[in-house]
């Protein structure tokens, strides 16, 4: 399952945050670069991957952790794969739409 929060940023543009339900909570690093996966940023709720789908077509900007998140945004188009990168073994991409 997918943990999601949509958060509406000063300028009113839409921010979705999404992980998968393992990665929740987590600290990653990898040489300088350093990921925390706190809950309250991206957990309001958990849904299936369908509604993560029709959440990503509303947001403005994404930010999107863990392999069963990212890989279902580039399956859908919004991430390309060359743009994803690692840290500590977890997926991790961010995405602002034009």
């Amino acid at each position: 399952m997918i943990c999601v929060k949509m958060h509406k940023g000063s300028d009113g543009r839409m921010v979705l945050a999404a992980c998968d339900e393992t990665v929740l909570g987590g600290s990653y690093s990898e040489g300088k670069l350093r990921l925390r996966v706190h809950e309250s940023f991206y957990r309001e709720e958990v849904v299936s991957d369908l509604t993560f789908v029709r959440m990503m077509e509303d947001a403005d900007i994404m930010n999107l952790v863990g392999e069963s998140t990212v890989s279902l945004a580039i399956g859908e188009g919004y991430v390309n794969e060359g743009n994803v990168i690692t840290i500590g073994g977890v997926m991790h991409a961010q995405v602002v739409k034009g």
